[in-house]
This record gives structure tokens, sequence and C-alpha cells, in this order.
């Protein structure tokens, strides 16, 4: 026999009594205190936490209450400005009808800066956005940094 063997053989497991059938064994559970067969007969889950997780929010407080500004100031914007600005008829199949909002130096400390802020129709703003070097060169993009 290998060692191992040898020394699980040596090892005996300490045997307790269990609190439903009062017998010397091998504790299955610890809480309430049962072995195996006394455990499978009463079905016994294992005991949930005693604390709820809670789930890491998508947005943080902070951000929501700029979002709802930026709403504001969005729907604002796109009222006063109907039309498209940029009237890429030929390269983006332009509607000419202001749809959407365009950031051309980024959204993140100029999200409340309505000065910056571009109407455009969804073809002219897909088009800036997947040419960066051409809304460069025109004007519809600048420095995000």
């Amino acid at each position: 026999m290998t060692v191992a063997i040898i020394f699980l053989k040596m090892i005996k497991p300490k045997l307790k009594e269990c609190s439903v059938c009062h017998k010397l064994s091998v504790l299955w559970l610890s809480n309430p205190k049962m072995c195996k067969e006394c455990a499978q007969k009463e079905k016994v889950a294992v005991s949930k936490p005693k604390y709820q997780t809670k789930a890491i929010k998508s947005v943080s407080t902070k951000q929501q209450k700029l979002n709802a500004a930026y709403m504001v100031l969005r729907n604002a914007f796109m009222k006063n400005h109907k039309l498209c600005e940029a009237n890429l008829i030929e390269l983006a199949g332009c509607t000419l009808k202001a749809t959407e909002c365009h950031h051309p130096n980024g959204r993140g400390k100029y999200l409340l800066d309505d000065s910056r802020f571009i109407a455009l129709c969804h073809n002219c703003h897909a088009y800036i956005e997947t040419h960066p070097t051409f809304a460069k060169e025109h004007g519809f993009s600048g420095n995000r940094l």
C-alpha cells in the first residue's frame, strides 16, 4: 500500500451527535447539526447568505443628473435647429431634417456646452463618425483630448 492510503486509513473522522436522530455520526450539515441521512430526509437546502448583494448601477447618480440636464438642453437645441448643418447630400445622402445632436469635441466635459452642438441628420452623422479625417478637415470634429 502507498503512504497516502495508509495515512487515510489512520485518520478517523470525528463523530458528533445528530440533532434529529441523536446518533453519533459524521455531521453533514452544521446548522442545524444533522447527519447525511437526516439532511436528505428533511431536504434541507443550503442556507442563503445573511445579506443581500446589490447589483452595480449601470449609470451613477451623478451621471444620471448630467444626462437629465443634457436631455433638456438637447431638446431645446433640436427645436431651434431643424435643418441638418452638414448637407452631405452627395456623400451621405442627407435628408436635410436634423434628428441627431453631434458633439464635435466629445461628450465628456462638453456634454452641457450647447454652443458646441451640431444638428445633423442620421445619414450625415453616421458618415462623420465613420470618416474622422473628413470630419476634422471640414470642421465637424475637433480634438477630443
